[in-house]
């Protein structure tokens, strides 16, 4: 069994044209709480499920109440935008980077699943001294093969050795309503080039953010 890492960091991804309007705001907002135009990189189906699924245990709501992140980065969204079902290439594409401990330290409200948010097999937690239940030996491979920068697995495919990894794989932590800015570790891109542009966009918002290119963490 493997331990939750602690740091336990988190990646909510976005399009790169969508950072001036959060930094304006100053937070990662919800779904539910946008309130100016921004590149929807996720695909419609599945967010009209999410838009109606409720958390059955407290602070609950809808996931769209939500900001959402995943434990690890090259997720399946990503392969998804990377395989042409978004208008968004993944070189466009930024993962915001922030720790579940910090969050809970802040006493923002919050929930984690072991899974996919919609999926039923999912369980809900409120209280992060429950991340052992999420089946970290599917996100942390412990084959050096399979692993990308930060320790993470490389794939989220379904095996007959790992039948429910990519489940497990896209398993979520919601952060309820916003989380504002200046609680941003980092935000990782794919090139130096994006890194360089990214930084441009910090400096213009007078945000400090360490930005780091990682194409490892992209297909």
């Amino acid at each position: 069994m493997i331990s939750p890492p602690n740091p336990t960091w988190l990646f909510h991804i976005t399009a790169i044209d969508n950072l001036s309007p959060i930094f304006e705001s100053g937070a990662l907002k919800a779904k539910n709480l946008l309130s100016v135009s921004y590149r929807d990189i996720a695909e419609g189906s599945i967010q009209n499920t999410r838009s109606g699924n409720m958390i059955l245990i407290a602070p609950g709501g809808t996931i769209h109440d939500y900001v959402p992140f995943y434990f690890a980065p090259r997720s399946p969204m990503l392969c998804s935008i990377h395989n042409k079902r978004s208008d968004v290439d993944q070189s466009e594409i930024v993962h915001m980077v922030t720790s579940a401990q910090l969050i809970h330290e802040l006493r923002l409200p919050y929930v984690f699943f072991d899974g996919h948010a919609i999926m039923k097999l999912s369980r809900p937690f409120n209280d992060i001294q429950h991340l052992s239940e999420i089946q970290w030996r599917l996100i942390m491979e412990n084959d050096s093969r399979y692993k990308i920068p930060g320790g993470y697995c490389k794939y989220f495919h379904d095996t007959e050795k790992t039948p429910d990894r990519m489940r497990v794989r896209m398993a979520e932590f919601l952060v309820k309503e916003k989380l504002d800015c200046q609680h941003l570790k980092y935000i990782v891109v794919m090139t130096e080039e994006k890194a360089v542009e990214v930084k441009s966009i910090l400096a213009r918002h007078d945000m400090n953010i360490e930005v780091q290119a990682i194409p490892e963490w992209y297909f």
